[in-house]
């Protein structure tokens, strides 16, 4: 991990100055020194890690105001249609609109979701699916950007998405099954039950949101990686086509973490609420 992490340092720092660097100056810095100590215990960080900490931090509340307040336009976009007289209100906009976009897309994920789970909770939790998708597409393509360090490549950032997806699927599971869905963890044979306790536990509480974690930092790493190796090999075509294929390692991991996002949810439910 050491090793990799100071190849996407030494990639990030190729230009001089990350991107956030360059548009805040000393208040970035300010910021990589308080992350370069540890406030409670002490303990130093390297350098390289306190700038792409730094970065992804900058990032993520960068990204979540972009978004939230392109969501919140889109809103009044909706309600303005909805206070529409007669069928107007459910007339598309003429040509591309931010509200047909939204439209088409939510439809999306709504449906994807019903193909996993039931109706009820499909329409109860597609608003989470939305964010998470634009959140990790978006901050996944954040890396296509000269200088800038995606969120998504930072574990940290990853591993409290996992805890998200862990508190609702848990939440969900309780809430459907109650003491049942701990006891349907022991398995049928009374003594074996302890174990496979452990086992079942330990698979849903821990690999599920880590493996969501690690799968989307390795791959984004590993993305980043190529894309600034081949761009320092050749300077035309190579680069060109590593874009592409980071953009489209974008698209898909967004779609893979959501995408077991609901079947984690789905093996939560009770039984009989499957299709």
């Amino acid at each position: 991990m050491e090793g990799s992490k100071s190849i996407i340092w030494e990639i990030t720092m190729a230009s001089g100055t990350t991107l956030f660097e360059h548009l805040l100056g000393n208040s970035f810095n300010s910021l990589v020194h308080f992350l370069e100590t540890d406030p409670i215990t002490g303990a130093t960080f390297e350098h390289g890690d306190a700038v792409i900490g730094a970065s992804s931090v900058l990032g993520t509340w960068t990204l979540s105001a972009v978004l939230l307040g392109v969501a919140l336009i889109a809103r009044g976009k909706l309600n303005a249609s909805l206070a529409k007289e007669g069928t107007d209100k459910y007339l598309a906009d003429e040509g591309f609109s931010l509200k047909n976009m939204f439209e088409v897309y939510t439809s999306a994920i709504y449906k994807q979701a019903k193909n996993i789970l039931p109706e009820k909770e499909a329409r109860g939790f597609y608003w989470l699916f939305g964010g998470m998708f634009l959140y990790i597409l978006f901050s996944n393509l954040m890396g296509v950007l000269p200088t800038a360090v995606p969120p998504s490549q930072s574990i940290s950032n990853n591993l409290a998405m996992g805890l998200v997806v862990l508190i609702v699927f848990v939440g969900v599971g309780v809430a459907q099954q109650g003491i049942g869905y701990i006891t349907h963890m022991m398995g049928p044979i009374w003594w074996l039950a302890p174990l496979m306790l452990v086992i079942e536990g330990f698979g849903a509480f821990i690999v599920r949101p880590v493996s969501l974690a690690v799968r989307l930092t390795g791959n984004l790493s590993g993305d980043h990686i190529v894309l600034g190796i081949v761009s320092g090999m050749v300077p035309f075509v190579l680069p060109v086509l590593a874009l592409c294929l980071g953009v489209f390692v974008s698209f898909v991991q967004s779609f893979v973490f959501t995408l077991l996002t609901m079947v984690y949810i789905s093996l939560s439910l009770s039984h009989d609420d499957h299709h």
